[in-house]
């Protein structure tokens, strides 16, 4: 089945019980700004059907997810916002509006009562998902289970940031973690750097000396990793090359 979107799709999630496709859009098409920066749609995932388009966002998208009870959808924008929306009605119930930079990811908590969000300005701040409420003391959250991570700032993922000690003053910074994920099982964490390489990692990974498995198969920045449902496979996308890789998972 195929779906044909007049607007570049910028992100993607399944609802919990699979029956629906939340798809975030923006961007440039030709090199003319769309109409539909910011905006999204609904898919039913059997038939691809529109179901519902909606627009809050006036810039675009970078990041869409379901709460774990399916009661909530959020979408990350480029206009320092999240847009919190009740999935049943599709209206938009809060934003949250404390970033200072754009929002590149997201993430709920378990209990679908959390999210937690990274920016470009490298801040990571929590929320409240009832009325989108910002938790100034992280410490308030600190035994919260996470449905996902795919923030790049966190306890957890420390370890996966290069270390800035022994190098020369004209070597410049090292390359950075661009995305991403951790494995279903919640045993591994991945990431996807600016020099096109990939780090898996055990989860938590909170030391700067832990020694990853290191993938080679991008040109440069690593858009995007994912592992599927059962962790079978890890999949990434290269943003310069447009090349996505699926990677098989063998534990040993």
């Amino acid at each position: 089945r195929k779906a044909k979107l007049d607007v570049p799709s910028r992100c993607i999630a399944w609802s919990p019980n699979g029956r629906r496709i939340l798809v975030g859009f923006g961007g440039s098409c030709r090199g003319v700004r769309t109409k539909k920066d910011g905006a999204f749609a609904l898919l039913s995932a059997e038939t691809l059907e529109v179901l519902y388009e909606g627009r809050d966002a006036r810039h675009w998208l970078h990041d869409a997810k379901f709460t774990p009870d399916g009661s909530t959808f959020a979408l990350a924008s480029h206009d320092q916002k999240i847009y919190l929306y009740d999935s049943r009605q599709n209206i938009m119930r809060a934003k949250c509006d404390k970033h200072n930079a754009e929002v590149l990811a997201l993430d709920f908590s378990q209990d679908s009562a959390y999210l937690q969000s990274d920016s470009a300005d490298y801040e990571h701040l929590y929320y409240s998902v009832a009325d989108g409420s910002y938790f100034k003391l992280p410490s308030q959250l600190k035994n919260v289970a996470w449905e996902s991570w795919t923030c790049k700032m966190g306890w957890p993922v420390q370890g996966m940031w290069p270390s800035m000690t022994n190098r020369a003053e004209d070597e410049g910074p090292p390359p950075e973690p661009v995305s991403v994920a951790r494995s279903t099982a919640t045993d591994m964490i991945a990431a996807g750097y600016q020099d096109g390489r990939i780090k898996v990692f055990r989860y938590p990974c909170v030391s700067k000396s832990a020694e990853g498995l290191t993938l080679r198969g991008h040109v440069s920045n690593v858009s995007k990793v994912s592992f599927t449902c059962n962790d079978e496979y890890m999949i990434s996308a290269g943003q310069a090359d447009r090349t996505i890789i699926v990677w098989k998972v063998r534990k040993t």
